[in-house]
């Protein structure tokens, strides 16, 4: 197995081995051999399987919104049960029961997404 690694910065990391091998790591990536992957690591370098799993948390927290603003568009007339009687903000726990256990929903997500609803309902009049 491989992997490369790059400086996540513009910074020139230094990964220097007991064995008296040195690698200089910039911003391209570099394929390293596995002895000097820990010392990589402590150096603060970034691996190509780790900016994979950061796309896949990415693609993961846009589908969980996707969800959210779905669920929140049909129940502005669906289920009003999950809009505070006075305010028609929605009530991120009544929220949670409806969708599925996988996404997450906190307030900060359901405020974000609802104050996008509202900004293309203006838009849209």
């Amino acid at each position: 197995m491989t992997k490369l690694f790059k400086s996540p910065d513009n910074e020139v990391r230094r990964v220097c081995c007991p064995t008296g091998h040195v690698f200089r790591i910039e911003n391209n990536w570099v394929q390293l051999p596995e002895f000097a992957w820990k010392l990589a690591y402590a150096e603060g370098c970034i691996s190509n399987d780790m900016v994979a799993a950061q796309e896949v948390v990415e693609d993961k927290s846009k589908l969980d919104r996707v969800v959210i603003k779905d669920f929140l568009k049909s129940a502005m007339t669906d289920n009003t049960e999950v809009f505070h009687p006075k305010t028609n903000k929605p009530l991120v726990g009544k929220v949670r029961k409806h969708i599925p256990s996988d996404v997450l929903v906190n307030e900060f997500i359901v405020k974000d997404i609802w104050d996008d609803i509202l900004k293309e309902l203006e838009d849209d009049s």
